[in-house]
């Protein structure tokens, strides 16, 4: 250090100083900063908010001055780092351009539902049980209902309960099934645990129902008789039912083997079945392809749902979808939770995946896209054009 308290300057900051570089002329990417005195205001001070502070350089203390050569320095590779900055600009610019062009582009752009793989499934069907006042009196008028044969060995009968009254009445489970004494063969009855013969929408293992004025509830017998026909070990036997509330009862005879038997499976007493609209989507769709595809390879394209009528839409369930391409499908169920409500006229984009199978010839194929309704009709279509090449 000096008598004044300042360091020295070293060699090496000499040789800086004095680097041969600092003269070099100036190339096409680069703009030299004009020559400029120790008190000189800096050029740059004119940039506003986002150069502030460079123009104060000038006003700094003689002592605290830097070299020339090292200011001139700093200035090239500031210069340098905002014409790169520019460049970056102008890229992120063109590619909001090019974006925009696929309704992909920068700032409010299309929200797009996000692909979400997921089986293909049926239609749900709701929860169907009529309701039963807590004090309705028990349906009290069974009768036989007829029979027709299943196969060579099964026999389906039936019984029917009518509501004659003025009101409601309730039943609930099994009809007792009642086996004389001295009948041609034994008969082992069962109760069927979940029974496959009621309406859709009711439990299969039953439940307490209401029976409204007029209509006729059911219950469904199976006969599994498996006799020698050529035998002639065919018989003929009498049974008594009984509903399992209040006393009505009703007679009726049924097929069974002479000396083996026969088995019979009783169903649950189950309401009519309900009548109810089917519903189908007031949808046009619309499809967004890549202009090729690679066979072997899982391509994404966009589907577009808009609603054509006057009222809110919404999903009920998501629906299953198919995907065809050269005669074969696809099927998935669509991610529509985040749909949510589609005010008329307005529309939702997803987000699809199909695998192009590695066996598909190049060339130019017909991608049909569907969604099916409740009526199982896939009546929502859109077709594209997807060249496919190798």
């Amino acid at each position: 250090m000096d008598s004044r308290g300042r360091a020295g300057e070293s060699t090496q900051l000499r040789e800086g100083a004095l680097r041969p570089a600092a003269r070099d002329a100036p190339g096409a990417d680069h703009v030299r900063a004009p020559a400029r005195g120790a008190r000189e205001r800096d050029a740059g001070s004119a940039g506003g908010a986002c150069r502030a502070g460079q123009g104060d350089r000038g006003r700094r203390r003689a002592g605290r001055a830097r070299p020339r050569g090292r200011e001139r320095a700093a200035s090239r590779s500031d210069r340098t780092v905002r014409r790169r900055g520019a460049v970056r600009r102008l890229a992120r610019l063109a590619g909001c351009l090019a974006l925009g062009a696929t309704a992909a582009g920068c700032g409010g752009h299309e929200r797009v539902i996000p692909w979400l793989a997921r089986p293909a499934t049926t239609v749900p069907i709701p929860r169907y049980v009529p309701a039963a006042p807590p004090d309705a009196p028990p349906c009290d008028d069974l009768r036989y209902a007829g029979t027709q044969g299943v196969n060579s060995v099964t026999d389906e009968y039936g019984l029917a309960v009518r509501n004659g009254r003025s009101q409601t009445c309730a039943l609930e489970g099994h009809p007792a099934v009642v086996v004389p004494p001295g009948g041609p063969g034994p008969l082992s009855v069962i109760a069927t645990e979940r029974d496959a013969t009621v309406p859709p929408g009711f439990p299969a293992q039953g439940a307490r129902f209401g029976l409204r004025p007029g209509q006729e509830a059911h219950v469904t017998l199976l006969v599994v008789r498996p006799c020698d026909h050529g035998r002639g070990s065919d018989a003929r036997q009498r049974l008594r039912a009984f509903l399992p509330m209040g006393d009505a009862q009703t007679s009726f005879t049924i097929l069974t083997c002479r000396g083996q038997g026969a088995v019979m499976s009783v169903g649950v007493l189950a309401p009519p079945e309900q009548r109810r609209k089917l519903r189908t989507w007031p949808l046009r769709t619309s499809l967004s392809l890549p202009h090729a595809v690679t066979a072997g390879t899982t391509s994404s394209y966009r589907v577009r749902l808009t609603n054509v009528s006057q009222r809110p839409f919404r999903f009920p369930y998501c629906p299953t979808f198919a995907a065809r391409l050269n005669g074969r499908d696809r099927f998935g169920r669509l991610n529509c939770e985040p749909m949510g409500t589609l005010a008329p006229g307005a529309h939702a984009t997803f987000a699809m995946r199909r695998l192009i199978s590695a066996k598909l010839p190049s060339g130019q194929y017909e991608l049909r896209w569907s969604l099916m309704d409740e009526t199982l009709k896939f009546d929502v279509v859109a077709r594209g054009s997807l060249s496919v090449r190798h």
